[in-house]
């Protein structure tokens, strides 16, 4: 089976795991950059063979170009990485190949008993932890309005093929 992992960036501290994923068994893999911009990273661009996906940044998601789902179509299996900036493109590879692809949801979750956030939240809250939450607040509500968009976009789109 031919696998593909769909991640956000090459980071110094993965690059043996991914080194290891690309040589030992075969997995393909796409990154949306090479570094980021704030993170002065050296990364060994000879350690294993990856490509660059095609698209966009806006608004601190990154949107596809639809070269990315000609990239994936002769995949089999792909792992998604569970970034916030790629959650709008993972939405987008689900919907487009549905039940014809296998998933792997690749997570660097944490152990969430021990950091869960009641153990933090000692109430009244300090001025700048309610200005944290309202900010990721105010993200969550932007990534829901963005996937509201795209489903009237698509749904508009399947009743536009229907008439035709």
């Amino acid at each position: 089976m031919r696998t593909v992992l769909v991640h956000n960036v090459r980071r110094p501290a993965r690059e043996e795991i991914f080194r290891r994923l690309s040589k030992r068994l075969g997995v393909d893999l796409l990154f949306v950059r090479e570094k980021h911009a704030y993170r002065p990273w050296d990364t060994d661009k000879g350690a294993f063979p990856y490509k660059l996906m095609p698209g966009r940044y806006l608004t601190g998601f990154f949107f596809p170009s639809s070269k990315l789902f000609r990239m994936l179509e002769p995949y089999d299996v792909i792992m998604l990485s569970d970034t916030f900036e790629l959650s709008f493109t993972n939405l987008l590879i689900i919907m487009r190949f549905g039940h014809r692809k296998k998933y792997v949801y690749w997570t660097e979750s944490f152990d969430w008993d021990y950091y869960h956030p009641a153990k933090y939240l000692k109430f009244p809250l300090p001025k700048w932890k309610l200005i944290f939450i309202f900010l990721h607040v105010i993200s969550l509500i932007q990534f829901i309005l963005w996937c509201a968009a795209v489903l009237i976009l698509f749904s508009r789109m399947v009743s536009v093929v229907r008439i035709i």
